[in-house]
């Protein structure tokens, strides 16, 4: 058994406990997204909606800050020659209040996918690993019902998105310290 957990080659009701924990996990990160994505969502509504100014409701959108840039360059010698020239224009929607005429940028809203989520979940655990910061325990809390081959698998899946140092770091040696194994 030690070499089959070494080398983590599962068994058919081993790799279904790990299928099962990712599904959890999963399950997990898109709850979490979807009350971030509510949270966000009523916050665009706060800020788009009343004005900073004077707390009026009365809010319009408009199309009024122009920004722009550009630069030009060439080169000429005895008459003859180029012209080279790039400009970058971009219209940004604004809200506007009818009482005051104040005018602020739209709040953006910050998205975080199902993987953006996993993906703080392995930092954290990456801080405990590097005994950095204590925020890392309430994941290990968190995640405690989830076998650690599934975290590692999952890991794995959204490597792409961790800190360099995590995916460095971060191992299944190490996580089977702080989680349960599938295997006996």
């Amino acid at each position: 058994m030690g070499l089959i957990k070494y080398f983590n080659y599962p068994s058919k009701k081993e790799a279904i406990l790990i299928a099962e924990g990712c599904y959890k996990l999963i399950a997990m990160a898109k709850e979490k997204s979807s009350k971030h994505y509510a949270d966000e969502s009523n916050r665009q509504k706060e800020k788009n909606g009343t004005c900073p100014n004077c707390g009026d409701k009365n809010i319009v959108d408009k199309i009024s800050r122009v920004e722009g840039s550009g630069h030009v360059s060439g080169s000429f010698a005895y008459g003859f020659g180029s012209v080279y020239g790039s400009s970058k224009t971009d219209t940004n929607e604004v809200n506007h209040c009818n009482k005051c005429g104040n005018q602020w940028k739209k709040y953006d809203t910050n998205y975080k996918w199902t993987d953006d989520i996993i993906a703080d979940w392995l930092n954290d655990l990456s801080t405990v690993y590097e005994g950095k910061y204590s925020f890392g325990d309430k994941t290990v809390e968190l995640l405690k019902d989830i076998p650690a081959e599934s975290i590692w698998k999952e890991g794995k899946r959204v490597a792409h998105k961790c800190y360099y140092s995590t995916r460095e770091n971060l191992s299944l040696s190490f996580l089977r310290t702080k989680f349960k194994s599938v295997y006996k």
